[in-house]
């Protein structure tokens, strides 16, 4: 019963204005990448939901989220649970029966300081407004911002990031048997080398908001 207040929490403030963002539209086939056991599928969700009118003929009705629109609103949970000053990611393995093998969210290895904790030299840089209105916005590190110590997220090397990123935990998680011809839901595009982790472990589909 206790667990019954968290979850209306997350269907209330996640799930639910999750699927009502959807715009109409379909399932769109972003790329195609060659993993050994065939292709990848990258997709970006821009509709995928069951509609049907009301007693009173009223359009539309969301009657249920499909189950790429269920998972990626698991996978927005998730990215609640990152490490990361710059960016909050979420990933979930499922298989073609529909059933969750390994979740994932960006962060520094297990009992290491994280970046929440200022221990990553990346993560130091971010944009902090001030606190009188009008005023400029700084970086957390003092410059002005844009600050020219900082790196977009999912631009630049990486080399001085500490976490492990999203994909990578639920991959190394889940294990290559698990991977093998699931999709892998995240809610942020995967940089080059999640991809070539994707395509290692074998899974089918990576699907993005």
């Amino acid at each position: 019963m206790l667990l019954l207040p968290t979850y209306l929490y997350w269907l209330r403030s996640v799930i639910k204005p999750l699927i009502a963002d959807l715009s109409p539209g379909f399932l769109n086939l972003a790329a195609l990448f060659d993993s050994g056991q065939g292709y990848v599928e990258i997709i970006s969700l821009r509709q995928d939901m069951n509609l049907e009118a009301d007693f009173e003929g009223n359009f539309p009705v969301v009657l249920r989220p499909s189950w790429d629109a269920y998972f990626l609103g698991v996978c927005y949970a998730i990215a609640e649970r990152g490490d990361c000053t710059r960016a909050k990611v979420g990933a979930v393995i499922v298989d073609k029966h529909h059933r969750i093998m390994a979740t994932g969210y960006n962060g520094a290895p297990p009992g290491e300081p994280g970046c929440l904790e200022g221990a990553c030299p990346r993560g130091q840089h971010y944009a902090v407004q001030g606190e009188i209105a009008f005023s400029r916005t700084f970086c957390a590190c003092g410059n002005v911002w844009p600050c020219i110590k900082s790196a977009k997220p999912g631009s630049g090397s990486y080399d001085d990031c500490i976490s492990v990123h999203a994909e990578a935990n639920a991959i190394i998680y889940a294990g290559r048997d698990k991977c093998l011809g699931s999709t892998l839901y995240v809610t942020y595009s995967p940089c080059i080398n999640c991809m070539k982790l994707v395509k290692a472990a074998g899974l089918a589909r990576v699907l993005i908001p």
